[in-house]
């Protein structure tokens, strides 16, 4: 197990902790949300509150997308089994987070790029006998994207 691997797993362990606190303020805003629109019906101008949940949103894709990578290149690229259970326990956190979040996120699409690599991954898993670690990879994929295209 090299120092390099643990800093990964770590790094990918951070960046779910903070989709997951983003994931409540987005949901925590929206509520907010909510509440003045009522409290201040029908003089309300929520111009102001919109721009900034469309960055909390732009925020939370732009987090998926890096843990999704981190994930799959982790994976790839690390050569002991124990890492690659922490990584997984990561992954599983994320699809967990994902399952419970309140608002509706519209599926991103896949660049080749990061398609190759999920395969990539995805096969290694395979190859050392770690079903259950593909299958959740999987639903992590499944869970922010909806598809891959072609770029370029």
């Amino acid at each position: 197990m090299t120092e390099n691997e643990i800093k990964n797993y770590i790094e990918l362990g951070n960046l779910v902790v903070k989709i997951e606190a983003q994931v409540f303020n987005i949901e925590k805003g929206d509520l907010n949300f909510q509440i003045a629109c009522i409290d201040k019906y029908p003089f309300f101008d929520g111009s102001g509150l919109l721009k900034l949940r469309k960055d909390a949103l732009k925020e939370y894709y732009e987090m998926l997308i890096t843990a999704f990578f981190c994930s799959c290149k982790f994976t790839y690229e690390t050569s002991d089994t124990t890492i690659l259970e922490a990584i997984n326990a990561c992954v599983v956190h994320l699809n967990d987070v994902i399952a419970r979040r309140s608002f509706a996120v519209q599926g991103l699409p896949m660049a080749k790029p990061l398609y190759d690599l999920y395969n990539c991954a995805y096969a290694k898993l395979l190859k050392l006998g770690l079903k259950d670690n593909a299958s959740d990879l999987e639903r992590l994929k499944k869970g922010i994207f909806h598809g891959w295209v072609r770029l370029g």
